[in-house]
């Protein structure tokens, strides 16, 4: 598959205005796909729960990516795509069955951030389980405050045109620093492939790449089939 490439604007603080991002979808949409801006943590904070749209923070830069069209990479889209919201909904429904009787695993959603490195970043992956107790921790800003996730054992991201190139570069790279992490799932939404990536023994990573509606996967005592991940879904591209 080729990689898309994605127009990107990077604002500075001595020249951008308050707030740093607009708060309506209507109005982010009139920026490029990709924006990165220079932040401090307390900024990404107060603007978490101000903008209707979602962003993260990596690496000290406030984050957002919109979606683009599956069919046309000029045309920016406000909301995640229909395969997308079917894939994460299949999958929580799949983790939450095989979990569902084991009280030492937590399935939680995109809406709590983890926290890598103390706060040197903040990202939402789209599924993540904990296992053992949730290390949850408020954390305040001046004017707000969230809770925070610093012990998942596994985050998956759904990947899509416009945050391919961030999830499997920046964010896979500030995921392996993650102690508790043992296991990162990326999921194709355009074509059937899922990467499982382990943490082995010794530190390392290893890979295993599932191309079929017949494979699957196991952890924790359970298999999960690839087959259950896509099951009504209607591809888009």
């Amino acid at each position: 598959m080729d990689t898309l490439e994605i127009e990107a604007v990077r604002i500075t603080p001595s020249v951008q205005r308050k707030p740093l991002l607009p708060h309506r979808l209507e109005d982010r949409m009139e920026l490029p796909a990709l924006v990165r801006i220079p932040a401090t943590l307390n900024d990404y904070i107060d603007l978490l729960n101000a903008c209707d749209y979602k962003i993260e923070f990596s690496n000290g830069d406030i984050v957002s990516i919109l979606e683009t069209d599956p069919l046309n990479s000029n045309i920016t889209m406000g909301t995640a795509t229909l395969t997308h919201e079917q894939i994460v909904m299949n999958l929580g429904f799949v983790l939450n069955q095989l979990f569902f009787r084991q009280p030492n695993f937590i399935v939680i959603g995109s809406n709590m951030p983890t926290f890598v490195g103390e706060g040197l970043s903040a990202y939402n992956p789209d599924v993540s389980v904990v296992r053992g107790t949730p290390d949850v921790r408020p954390y305040k800003s001046k004017k707000r405050s969230i809770n925070t996730l610093f012990n998942p054992w596994l985050m998956v991201e759904v990947l899509s045109q416009g945050t391919r190139d961030y999830d499997l570069g920046e964010k896979f790279l500030n995921y392996r620093r993650i102690p508790s992490l043992e296991h990162i799932l990326f999921i194709e939404q355009y074509w059937t492939e899922v990467t499982i990536y382990t943490r082995q023994t010794n530190g390392t990573w290893s890979s295993s790449l599932l191309e079929n509606l017949d494979s699957s996967f196991s952890f924790a005592n359970g298999t999960v089939n690839l087959e259950d991940i896509y099951m009504k879904v209607i591809h888009e591209k």
